[in-house]
């Protein structure tokens, strides 16, 4: 829930902060992101690009 928060309030430094200082974040178009300051930039340079926020309130987690 913590993540799912964080990224809906466009919050880089929250969703970082719940990675390890080690993490490794992949993703398929901006690549690979070493510790978790390099993760930090990754989402607030995806958070400039798209503004989550706009387009998302909550998140459901039901699993049917």
């Amino acid at each position: 829930m913590k993540y799912d928060e964080a990224f809906i309030r466009n919050d880089p430094a929250a969703v970082a902060a719940l990675y390890t200082e080690d993490a490794v974040r992949v993703t398929l178009k901006s690549g690979t992101f070493h510790g978790r300051q390099a993760i930090q930039k990754s989402y607030a340079h995806e958070f400039q690009r798209w503004q989550y926020s706009n387009y998302f309130t909550t998140v459901d987690r039901k699993m049917e």
